[in-house]
C-alpha cells in the first residue's frame, strides 16, 4: 500500500526548484550526460528500436532524485523513533489523513542534512535550504553574480562563473540612509588671522591712549578734545574685543552648551557699548562744531559746549544702551540655538547624508529687540551724518576735526547698513560671513580710531 501510494506521490517531485535548477543542477546534468555516453560506448541503454541517444534528460531530475532520497530518510528516522519508543511500527499503517504521522514526517525533514545530488540538501520547516544563486540581467542575458551559503551565512561575489556585479551610473543602490548631525564651524585659520589682527587693533588703540594721556598737556592735544579721544580709543577697544568674541563657536569654546549663551550676551554688551562710545564721541565733538559754527561761518561764543557736557552726552548714549540690552537680558535671555542649514550628502559614501547646522544666538524677541537697537542706533547715525554734512566747511584743523570726523561718520554708517545686510544673507556659510562682517567692523574701527588720533597742526 504504502508503495504504490509512493509512487503516485513521487510524481509531485518532478516540480520542485532549488539552487539546483541554477548551478547544481548544471552539474548534474553533465554528469548525467557523461554517463550516458559511457553507456552508450558500451552497448549498454539506448531506447527500443535501435536509436542511438536516449530520451532527453528532464532539468529537475538532481531535484528529484535528492526529493526521492528525502522522503526515504525521513521515513527511516521515524521508523527508528517509533521502534526506540517501543512503538509498534505505523509505516504498516499509513495513511495520508493520519495528522500524527504527517507531523513525525515533518519533524524527521526538519533533521535532515545531506549533500544530494542537487546541491546540500535540508529543511526549514516545509521549504528546503539551499545555497542561493543571484542572476542579474547583463546586456541582455541572465549572469549569475552571487552565491549564498545558509551554513555559513557567507554571500560569495567570487564564486566559480560569476560576474562582477554593473550598477545603473556606477553607483551602488542606496539601501538606506545615515542620517549624522554636522555642527558648522568657523575655519581655524580664519578664526586666529582674524583675532590676531583685533589684537593687533586693541594695542594701537592702548598705545593712542597712553599717547594721548602721556601729552595731554600739549597745545595741539588740548585742542583735539583729548578727553573725547580716549572715549574714542576706549570704544574701539571694546569693539575690537567684540570681533574676537563673535569667532568663539563649538570647535573653540571648551563647553558650547554650558558657555555659548555668556558668549552671546557679552557680544551685545560690548558691540552695544563700544558703538556708543566710539560713535558717540565723535558725534559730540561733531554736534559742539555744528553749534558753535553757524550757516554763515561766524563763531557764537555762547553757544560753546565743554567737554563734560559732550562726556555726559555719551554717557547718556551709553546709559540707554546698558538699559537696552539689560532689559533683554533679563526678560528674555539670549540661548544657544543650532539652525538646520540644507541636507548634504557625503561625497565619499551616498548613504550617509549631513545635516549642517549653525549655532546662532537666540531668545523668544530675538528679531524685535534688534529691531529697537537698530532703529536706536540708525537715528543717531542719521543725526551724525547730517552735522558732518552741515560742517564739512569748518577749516581749522586745530579746533576740529570735523572732516575726518565726517569720513569717520560716512564709514561706519556704510559699513554698519553693509554688516547689518550681510549678516542676515550669507549667515549659512559660517566662514565666509564670519570673514567678510569682521573685516568690515575692523576697516571701520581702525578708520575711525585713526581719524581720531590723526596728527593735527597747532
Amino acid at each position: 500500500m504504502f508503495n504504490s501510494q509512493l509512487r503516485k506521490q513521487s510524481v509531485q517531485f518532478h516540480g520542485q526548484d532549488g539552487f539546483g535548477s541554477g548551478y547544481g543542477s548544471r552539474i548534474s546534468i553533465a554528469a548525467t550526460q557523461s554517463d550516458s555516453r559511457r553507456r552508450r560506448r558500451r552497448g549498454v541503454g539506448g531506447t527500443s528500436g535501435g536509436h542511438l541517444f536516449p530520451e532527453a534528460i528532464s532539468q529537475y531530475a538532481p531535484q528529484t532524485y535528492d526529493a526521492v532520497w528525502a522522503i526515504a530518510l525521513a521515513l527511516r528516522a521515524a521508523e527508528e523513533h517509533w521502534r526506540r519508543n517501543e512503538e509498534q511500527s505505523k509505516l504498516d499503517g499509513f495513511d495520508y489523513t493520519r495528522s500524527d504521522m504527517a507531523w513525525e514526517f515533518l519533524q524527521q525533514m526538519g533533521k535532515l542534512h545531506f549533500l544530494g545530488v542537487s546541491g546540500p540538501v535540508s529543511f526549514s520547516g516545509p521549504d528546503r535550504v539551499g545555497t542561493t544563486a543571484f542572476y542579474q540581467i547583463q546586456r541582455g542575458l541572465l549572469e549569475p553574480v552571487a552565491l549564498y551559503y545558509p551554513a555559513t551565512d557567507a554571500l560569495d561575489f567570487r564564486c566559480p562563473r560569476c560576474r562582477p556585479v554593473k550598477w545603473h551610473s556606477g553607483q551602488v543602490p542606496i539601501a538606506k540612509r545615515v542620517f549624522k548631525l554636522r555642527v558648522a564651524t568657523i575655519a581655524p585659520l580664519a578664526f586666529y588671522t582674524i583675532a590676531t589682527l583685533s589684537s593687533v587693533g586693541i594695542a594701537l588703540a592702548i598705545a593712542f591712549l597712553a599717547f594721548n594721556l602721556h601729552f595731554r598737556k600739549l597745545k595741539a592735544i588740548k585742542l583735539s578734545s583729548p578727553k573725547l579721544s580716549n572715549i574714542t580709543a576706549v570704544g574701539c577697544i571694546f569693539v575690537y574685543a567684540t570681533v574676537i568674541l563673535l569667532g568663539l563657536d563649538h570647535s573653540t569654546l571648551p563647553s558650547a552648551e554650558d558657555s555659548f549663551a555668556t558668549v552671546c550676551t557679552a557680544r551685545v554688551y560690548l558691540l552695544s557699548a563700544g558703538f556708543s562710545l566710539a560713535f558717540g564721541s565723535m558725534f559730540a565733538k561733531t554736534y559742539r562744531v555744528h553749534r558753535i559754527f553757524t550757516r554763515t561761518g561766524s563763531v557764537f561764543k555762547d553757544k560753546m559746549l565743554q567737554d563734560i557736557q559732550l562726556i555726559l552726552l555719551v554717557g547718556g548714549l551709553l546709559l540707554v544702551d546698558a538699559l537696552l540690552v539689560t532689559l533683554w537680558v533679563v526678560t528674555d535671555p539670549m540661548e544657544r540655538h543650532l539652525h538646520n542649514l540644507t541636507l548634504e550628502i557625503s561625497a565619499t559614501d551616498r548613504s550617509v547624508v549631513y545635516q549642517p547646522q549653525v549655532e546662532v544666538c537666540r531668545s523668544q524677541h530675538t528679531q524685535t529687540w534688534l529691531s529697537v537697537l537698530y532703529a536706536y542706533k540708525g537715528l543717531l547715525l542719521v543725526v551724525g551724518v547730517y552735522m558732518a554734512w552741515e560742517t564739512r566747511h569748518v577749516k581749522i584743523p586745530a579746533l576740529n576735526d570735523s572732516q575726518y570726523i565726517g569720513v569717520s561718520v560716512y564709514s561706519v554708517v556704510i559699513t554698519s547698513a553693509i554688516v547689518v545686510v550681510l549678516a542676515n544673507l550669507i549667515s549659512e556659510r559660517v566662514t565666509l560671513a564670519f570673514i567678510t562682517i569682521t573685516a568690515l567692523i575692523l576697516t571701520s574701527t581702525t578708520a575711525t580710531l585713526l581719524s581720531a588720533f590723526h596728527p593735527k597742526t597747532p
